[in-house]
């Protein structure tokens, strides 16, 4: 038996997806419509920074303390590092959003320096304070959210927003 590709112009096809009336010419067209649309589709999820890492920016969080007890203060430290012609702006600020079952409360944005041209200091990190919940049990735990940023490029004219996933450990102690 003799197996070849299936013909995507074919009218098998066409039929099996209830298209029977339109010539050829309108199939090829179709055919290109819907591929342009996978393409453009996977870029725009590009686009909205729905992956984990970011080629244009080097990401590092830590807390400022490890263990803490409940109703303690600490601070996320965010560590942005652009790579060479790109910058992250100050305006719109970086923003920081825990999810909803986190075991600690943001008290206020994060705090941030700015270099000459106004935009986010490349040697100053980012710090975001918070507290723990006075209700949060004793022994390990994790705070999730989200770092949202805008960089831009330098010499090419193109900014972009980033959402940042961040994942924590800590342990929460008496």
């Amino acid at each position: 038996m003799n197996l070849k590709e299936p013909d995507l112009l074919s009218d098998r096809v066409f039929v099996h997806y209830g298209v029977t009336n339109i010539p050829s010419a309108g199939k090829v067209l179709l055919m290109k419509s819907a591929l342009v649309a996978i393409i453009l589709s996977s870029h725009l999820l590009a686009i909205a920074g729905d992956s984990s890492s970011n080629e244009y920016v080097r990401f590092d969080a830590r807390l400022s303390k490890v263990t803490l007890a409940p109703g303690a203060r600490a601070k996320i430290i965010f560590t942005l590092t652009p790579a060479e012609g790109i910058h992250i702006n100050a305006e719109p600020p970086p923003a920081f959003t825990l999810d909803s079952m986190s075991i600690a409360t943001l008290v206020g944005a994060p705090s941030m320096e700015k270099d000459k041209r106004g935009y986010l200091a490349k040697d100053a990190p980012l710090r975001q304070s918070l507290v723990i919940a006075k209700n949060a049990a004793t022994g390990p735990g994790s705070l999730r959210g989200e770092l949202v940023y805008y960089y831009c490029s330098d010499t090419q004219g193109w900014c972009m927003r980033y959402r940042q996933p961040v994942e924590l450990t800590l342990t929460i102690g008496r």
